[in-house]
């Protein structure tokens, strides 16, 4: 029995250890203190919450604001959850004139499932449903930090003409600037995998195959339609500057806007609230004048 405990003693210091590794430089104070707001708004409003099945996999949501005005659909990183955008959700301007909708991507908070799902078609193909939400014939402005920046644009690619505008926060979009972190490798062992708790497997099995779904996605940039609004910190450690270069490199200048911001890393949606907030003003006021 004693041995049995050791042993459970040394996996359970496994696991911290890893999600220790696997979040390291993902756990600032802001994320924490936003965490507790997305609490604290949860327990005011817990008609706010809702999962609905997409192609047999839950997707669960949180909505804000105007059911039939346009919508704005928050996409989180890797890992992360709804609670990455919930400041947004108190914005009274916002929740007159859009409709907000928070989703855990497939295999994080509530949208967790059996297994991760590393293909960003398979996720733009689940996330697309909530375009029918509210009023389904209303625009869509898509907003995704980090993973969620090469989520929202392969959601663009699918040519929905619902698909207004995207917004690119930090977004990894370039192949060439992938490379595999040293914690990924014990990651991946099978042994870590049974022990890695599920998000954090699901984080790094979508990084894992990221290169290669970048690499598919290259012959459809020309499908994209809509405005593209990137925002990149010029210090960030997590994802090259370079991405938003890329971006623009791959629209060939075609209705793209780019924000580089000197002395910022990787935590846009905390720490440049503000900014992002009067982006989506000035995108929302634009589609509702189309």
């Amino acid at each position: 029995m004693e041995e049995n405990n050791r042993s459970l003693s040394a996996m359970k210091k496994i696991k911290i250890l890893i999600g220790l590794i696997c979040l390291t430089g993902c756990t600032p104070h802001l994320i924490r203190k936003n965490d507790e707001l997305a609490d604290r708004y949860l327990i005011k409003n817990p008609e706010s919450s809702t999962t609905i099945v997409v192609n047999q996999i839950p997707l669960h949501y949180i909505s804000e604001g105007n059911t039939t005005k346009p919508k704005i659909i928050f996409i989180h990183g890797s890992p992360g959850s709804w609670k990455s955008f919930a400041k947004f959700l108190d914005d009274p301007e916002l929740n007159s004139n859009a409709y907000l909708l928070l989703p855990d991507r497939p295999g994080y908070g509530l949208s967790n499932h059996s297994k991760p799902m590393a293909s960003l078609a398979e996720q733009a193909q689940i996330l697309n449903k909530l375009l029918d939400l509210g009023d389904s014939k209303q625009p869509a402005i898509l907003v995704g930090h980090s993973y969620g920046g090469a989520l929202v644009t392969r959601m663009a690619m699918q040519k929905d003409s619902r698909i207004k505008a995207i917004v690119i926060i930090a977004g990894s979009l370039d192949p060439a600037l992938e490379q595999k972190k040293w914690f990924q490798y014990p990651a991946d062992w099978f042994f870590v995998r049974l022990i890695l708790p599920s998000e954090l497997d699901s984080c790094n099995q979508e990084i894992e195959e990221l290169k290669a779904e970048l690499i598919a996605m290259e012959p459809l940039w020309p499908q994209i339609h809509a405005k593209v609004d990137v925002i990149q910190g010029l210090e960030d450690d997590l994802v090259p500057p370079g991405n938003a270069d890329y971006i623009e490199k791959m629209l060939h200048g075609k209705n793209v806007s780019v924000t580089k911001i000197p002395d910022q890393g990787h935590f846009l949606p905390w720490e440049q609230y503000n900014l992002i907030t009067s982006h989506l003003k000035k995108l929302l006021s634009n589609s509702r004048n189309r």
